[in-house]
């Protein structure tokens, strides 16, 4: 090598190291040190922590009005259930009603019979003594008159009786039948609409808090990663 290059070669030796660290100082800068104190932007930013307080409440709220609306559905299928138990223990027992108030109707019936078989005797055994014996005609004849009187009475009696069976066999029993027949229907279809009520109302409230918690989770989220979606 020529004594004339030697001094040329040494500059451009010593020169490229300091020329490969400035290019790479201004490619890469360093990241600037964090202020001390500095907080993320997040909690700093007013409108957010705004919008995260507001998210927070309104998350309190759903929960709260989700409780209270489960609470009323849950209240309102426990009473249509005891009144279907009600109406169910009125309707078994009606078997039971009915015999009594036949029996007590045949009774009735009976003891008017009764009476107008014995003032129909009563009557008979008064004419007979009265036709055998001397009597004055004014006794005689209010005698027997007061027991014309109480066999009338007893026969109107005792067609009274019968018809009041006949009305209790025919028509009283068979409607209070059919109504306490369609107070059980209604009862049921009560409870059904009850529980369907219950089952729609869990399901909104689950969407309800779901959406709020969305919307909370949404609302922390930092802006850069909103940015990026």
């Amino acid at each position: 090598m020529s004594s004339s290059l030697r001094p040329a070669l040494r500059a451009v030796l010593f020169a490229a190291p300091l020329f490969l660290g400035a290019c790479a100082s201004t490619s890469s800068p360093a990241p600037a040190a964090a202020e001390p104190g500095a907080q993320p932007k997040a909690e700093t930013d007013p409108a957010k922590k705004h919008a995260v307080t507001v998210a927070e409440l309104e998350l309190k709220k759903t929960l709260q009005e989700n409780q209270s609306k489960l609470t009323k559905k849950r209240d309102a299928l426990d009473i249509a259930e005891r009144e279907l138990e009600a109406k169910r223990e009125k309707r078994e027992a009606f078997a039971t009603e009915r015999k009594l108030e036949l029996e007590e109707g045949a009774l009735g019936l009976d003891r008017s019979r009764g009476r107008a078989r014995d003032s129909e005797l009563e009557l008979a055994e008064l004419e007979a003594m009265y036709a055998a014996e001397e009597f004055a005609e004014k006794t005689k004849e209010l005698v027997l008159q007061r027991g014309r009187r109480n066999l009338e009475h007893a026969q109107r009696g005792l067609a009274i009786e019968e018809g009041k069976l006949a009305l209790l066999t025919k028509t009283e029993l068979p409607a209070k039948e059919r109504a306490l027949v369609l107070a059980l229907a209604k009862a049921e279809q009560s409870v059904a609409a009850a529980r369907r009520e219950l089952e729609l109302a869990e399901l909104e409230t689950r969407i309800a808090e779901l959406k709020a918690k969305e919307s909370l989770r949404k609302a922390q989220e930092p802006d850069e990663k909103k940015e990026k979606k």
